[in-house]
């Protein structure tokens, strides 16, 4: 099957039904740069903003014990983040070549533009695959 292409605000994903996953995404920042992920770096990515943002993860007790220490963190960027969202920023050190830095703001905006997408793709995967 052909590898396709959806976008949804601020990120693109390159999918293939046959594979079922995401092989590619790409994220355009707020200065336009466009930041190109692969499958494993975009699921870091995920869990990061999950983590972040997510309503599942502002318990510590649902966090596993070694997250602990990412979590606590996490809270602190959490605060930092409510009080200036422009200046609480987060350097993906996964990216090696770009090392890119994202502010609060714009990792909201990455958050929930891929809820979306990722919605949106599974079910042109499951149309693709005939589940629908």
């Amino acid at each position: 099957m052909e590898a396709k292409a959806m976008k949804e605000g601020c990120i693109e994903f390159i999918y293939r039904a046959d594979r079922k996953c995401v092989e590619q995404a790409a994220v355009t920042r707020s200065d336009n740069a466009r930041l190109i992920l692969d499958e494993k770096q975009l699921c870091m990515l995920s869990t990061i903003l999950k983590f972040l943002f997510s309503p599942e993860f502002n318990e510590r007790a649902n966090v596993p014990e070694e997250y602990k220490g990412f979590m606590d963190e996490t809270y602190q960027f959490r605060e930092n983040a409510k009080r200036d969202p422009d200046r609480a920023k987060i350097t993906l050190d996964f990216v090696p070549d770009e090392m890119p830095t994202f502010s609060a703001r714009e990792l909201k905006k990455i958050y929930d533009d891929m809820n979306t997408l990722t919605h949106r793709v599974a079910l042109d995967m499951a149309m693709d695959l005939g589940l629908q």
